[in-house]
This record gives structure tokens, C-alpha cells and sequence, in this order.
């Protein structure tokens, strides 16, 4: 098994344990780290997975955003103008308002987002759960390697011959 040629510069088909087998292939554009996330489509705001520069030029969901001002990792950015008194929503919920206006490419935070949570004495995360019913006889991922022959420990840090 080896890398063979991507169909972009730095990505790649990665193989099977046979010659013509694919399992999955790479564009380079998911293999390059960002240091902005956006967790849902619909948020206003980026994540910063790294202390960002203002003049840094970013992409995120390949839409070019420039920092205008200096975001600590783990704050967050807006990926486009908001205005005073605007909702602003993150993880797709909303998470607050605007104090005053935000530009895009610059940081969220206590000083211009008011949360949507004050007044309220106790907040608890109750996230439904679904569940499905189980079916034995449906292949798992670990059933599918181990009738490939690859071993436990190599599916969680790549896959290699036996």
C-alpha cells in the first residue's frame, strides 16, 4: 500500500491493501490547517484555533477574511459585518447581540457582544440524544478492517499492510 498522486498539489489517494484499491482520497485544500473554524454554516462568527495578527490574511470555507485587529486564540472573529443590536450566533444558536458595530475580520468578544444568557441564574447544555437500534449484522468500521487485515491500532493512526 502507498500514497498515490492527488488530483491537487499536497493532496492524495491513499490506498487499500491491493493495487487498484482506493479507500479515500485528499484535496490540499483539507489537508492545510486552518487557524480560523467556523462550526456551523450558519454562524457569524470563526473560531481562532491560534493567536491571529492583525493583516493576516485567512480563508474560511474558502472565502478569503482579512484580521483587523489582534484575536486570541480560542476568541472569535466576524466572518462578516454585524451590526449594533444584531444577533449573533455560533455552534448555529444564537449566543448574543451586538453592542455596537463589528466589522468583518475582527474579534467578538465581552467588549462588543452582550450575551443572551444574562438574567438567567443557572444554565445547563442539554444536547437530545438519538438512538438508533442496533443491528448485529451490519459491518462495522473495525469489522471491515479487520476482514482487510489491519490491525486495531493501525485505524487510528493510519492504515498498513499486515
Amino acid at each position: 500500500m502507498g500514497a498515490h498522486s492527488g488530483t491537487a498539489p499536497g493532496g492524495g489517494c491513499f490506498g487499500g491493501p491491493g493495487p487498484g484499491c482506493t479507500i479515500f482520497c485528499v484535496d490540499a485544500a483539507i489537508r492545510q490547517p486552518s487557524a480560523l473554524h467556523r462550526i456551523a454554516p450558519e454562524d457569524d462568527v470563526a473560531v481562532a484555533l491560534a493567536d491571529l495578527e492583525p493583516g493576516a490574511h485567512m480563508t474560511v470555507d474558502g472565502a478569503p477574511l482579512d484580521i483587523t485587529e489582534p484575536i486570541p486564540r480560542g476568541h472569535k472573529v466576524a466572518l462578516r459585518d454585524i451590526a449594533a443590536g444584531e444577533v449573533v450566533r455560533k455552534l448555529g444558536w444564537p449566543i448574543g447581540r451586538t453592542t455596537r458595530n463589528i466589522a468583518r475580520g475582527s474579534h467578538v468578544h465581552t467588549h462588543n457582544l452582550a450575551t443572551a444568557l444574562s438574567g438567567l441564574n443557572e444554565y445547563v447544555y442539554s444536547p437530545h440524544s438519538v438512538r438508533t437500534p442496533a443491528n448485529a449484522d451490519a459491518p462495522t468500521f473495525m469489522a471491515i478492517a479487520a476482514r482487510m487485515g489491519v490491525s486495531a491500532p493501525a485505524t487510528r493512526s493510519g492504515f498498513s499492510a499486515p
